[in-house]
């Protein structure tokens, strides 16, 4: 009897707590953005971000616009998540793991407490301008209330991802189950993309009502993740390659066979280490070899020297024996003429 008493006094006071709960419409939506590369013209003009102000829906357009036109990602992903307050940051914020996650391994991050309410058609508008500025033109249409709506591909043709959400209901424990199921949902659709290069809008499009109490509290997105200094700094967070360690053996070869590049001894660090040697060899190689040069002309004018020699002493004994053979025949000549004479006297 006590316990029925106790449920009935509690439901009683439910009623009249929700009863007493003023709600209007909503002026004004969050937004997030992440890219997984850095855009630098975004990271230089959040030096100006206020959490408290509210900023244009046309200011809002404008920045988008900026980021696709770099077309720096290989999927964009745009979330559409009706009724969506900005203090479903306050009081659900342990609902939005897989987008805090997000959040914190992006390199490009910017939030918006307070946005004007942008038009429906504000995703149609961004794919235009990313057919036009980075030729996709490949869109894929999900419902977001379940992850199995999402074929998955594995090509690296760059994609248009529109996700739709279902509304939060205003339940608060129904709204929190909705949006720890939505962002689970979020996670298995962005874990099947075959590449980590992704750019992330999420904002709501139809925007709901919200608590006439809560339009005045303070709120301040993943306050513990956006005060990093590295989102102000401009760093490039994923500009590496990740070295995991492999589960299996390096492949090794029976035989490696015959290397088809140049088999040399003197490879570059051979010289860095011996380079004072090696130079010291070539001096006096080179030393040798003008040596040995010096040394053949030098034989090569002494015999030629020799020759010219040996010559003119063979000239001079053969004139010699020339002239003694004159002398000679001289002689003989007259021995005949004064026997001839003799004999003519007779």
């Amino acid at each position: 009897m006590l316990l029925y008493i106790y449920l009935t006094l509690h439901l009683l006071a439910n009623v009249f707590a929700d009863t007493s709960v003023q709600y209007i419409e909503q002026k004004n939506v969050p937004a997030l953005v992440f890219s997984y590369k850095l855009i630098d013209s975004v990271v230089a003009g959040s030096d100006n971000y206020d959490s408290t102000f509210e900023y244009g829906s046309e200011t809002f357009q404008r920045l988008s616009q900026n980021i696709i036109q770099e077309c720096s990602s290989d999927a964009y992903i745009f979330i559409n998540q009706p009724g969506l307050r900005n203090t479903d940051f306050i009081y659900y914020q342990d609902n939005f793991k897989s987008l805090a996650n997000y959040a914190k391994i992006s390199s490009t991050a910017i939030k918006f407490e307070k946005v004007q309410n942008l038009q429906t058609n504000f995703y149609d508008k961004l794919a235009i301008a990313l057919k036009d500025h980075c030729n996709i033109d490949n869109i894929i249409n999900i419902n977001g209330q379940s992850a199995d709506d999402f074929d998955a591909y594995i090509d690296s043709e760059p994609r248009i991802i529109r996700i739709e959400f279902p509304p939060l209901p205003d339940d608060r424990d129904l709204r929190a189950e909705a949006i720890s199921t939505f962002d689970k949902n979020l996670r298995t659709i962005i874990a099947q993309i075959p590449s980590p290069v992704n750019t992330i809008f999420y904002t709501s499009l139809n925007p709901g009502t919200i608590s006439l109490d809560d339009t005045n509290v303070p709120v301040n997105i993943f306050s513990d993740i956006f005060k990093d200094k590295n989102y102000k700094s401009g760093i490039e967070k994923n500009d590496r390659i990740r070295n995991v360690p492999s589960n299996f053996n390096e492949y090794r070869p029976k035989s490696e066979g015959m290397s088809s590049g140049y088999i040399s001894a003197f490879t570059e660090e051979f010289y860095e280490e011996n380079k004072e040697l090696l130079k010291l060899i070539g001096t006096a190689l080179i030393g040798f070899l003008i040596f040995q040069l010096f040394d053949i002309f030098s034989f090569e004018r002494r015999n030629v020297s020799e020759s010219k020699l040996s010559q003119s002493k063979g000239n001079g004994i053969n004139k010699k024996s020339s002239i003694e053979t004159k002398d000679d025949k001289t002689k003989d000549d007259k021995t005949a003429s004064n026997e001839n004479l003799d004999k003519s006297d007779t």
